[in-house]
């Protein structure tokens, strides 16, 4: 501290400067040191503490982590499984069409063989008749009933006129017909024939065992008729239209027809005639 206060009173104090005194060294006096005393160390008796088992507890399971780098195959997969689904529907759906087609043409190749086998059954129903009339030509003809409405035919017809049908069918293409009849509203006696050829041939499927022909024809109608106890003659043109009701199993033929007549003596008239009336026919 005295080094320190010099220069300061140096400074205030122009006055030469004495030499300083020789600093003196005072001896350091060492202190004994007091002895140390070791307490002895108490030792306290150790005390256990019951151990506590914590419940073990189980780790969730761990959720699969989806690997990201193979989601193209799942993918392919499911488009392979649809185009395998779109096969199999398309498939399933040609095959009911084939099956269709299949039932379709088999009902259809059914018909025409029932249809051929008719046909073949009336040819051969024919023939037989045919070979029949031919082996008893040398001998006395037997009339008995056909098999179908072909032959000759007997009958009756109501209208106008009234009487006895008559008729010959030889085939289903053309037929001759006839009557012997009476005409209650003009008081005539007459007799006709007409030559009728088959317009068309009705088929129904509600009635497999029926045809429906439909003629038309030309003929001539020869008649008496009385007037105030006096016979007159007539003449004249028919046109028979006429609708038919043919078994193709039964020798029976029923028919409907309307008959415009055209008189040409003693005059020249127009008439219409219309009868109804049913024939069975005989080989």
């Amino acid at each position: 501290m005295l080094l320190t206060l010099l220069p300061l009173a140096l400074a205030q104090d122009p006055t030469p400067e004495e030499p300083a005194a020789p600093a003196t060294e005072e001896p350091a006096v060492e202190e004994p040191a007091a002895p140390a005393t070791e307490e002895p160390a108490v030792e306290e008796p150790a005390v256990e503490e019951p151990a506590v088992e914590e419940p073990a507890t189980e780790a969730p399971p761990e959720e699969p982590v989806p690997d990201e780098t193979n989601t193209e195959e799942p993918a392919a997969e499911a488009a392979a499984a649809e185009a395998a689904a779109a096969e199999a529907a398309a498939a399933e759906e040609a095959a009911a069409k084939a099956a269709d087609e299949t039932r379709q043409a088999a009902d259809e190749a059914a018909r025409q063989a029932e249809e051929a086998a008719r046909l073949a059954a009336e040819q051969a129903a024919r023939e037989a008749a045919a070979a029949e009339r031919e082996s008893n030509e040398g001998g006395p003809r037997k009339l008995a009933l056909g098999d179908s409405p072909s032959g000759y035919g007997l009958g009756v017809t109501l209208g106008i006129p009234t009487g006895i049908a008559l008729g010959y069918r030889p085939d289903k293409r053309w037929m001759a017909s006839g009557a012997l009849a009476w005409d209650f509203g003009a008081r005539s006696f007459q007799v006709h024939g007409d030559l009728n050829w088959t317009l068309v041939e009705i088929e129904d499927e509600a009635a497999p065992l029926l045809s429906f022909p439909l003629t038309a024809g030309v003929g001539a109608k020869f008649a008496s008729r009385t007037s105030a106890g006096n016979l007159t003659p007539e003449a004249g043109v028919r046109m028979p239209l006429a609708m038919h009701v043919v078994p193709h199993e039964v020798p029976v033929d029923a028919f409907l027809e309307f008959v415009p007549v055209l008189l040409m003596f003693p005059s020249t008239t127009l008439e219409l005639n219309a009868a109804l009336g049913v024939r069975v026919y005989f080989d």
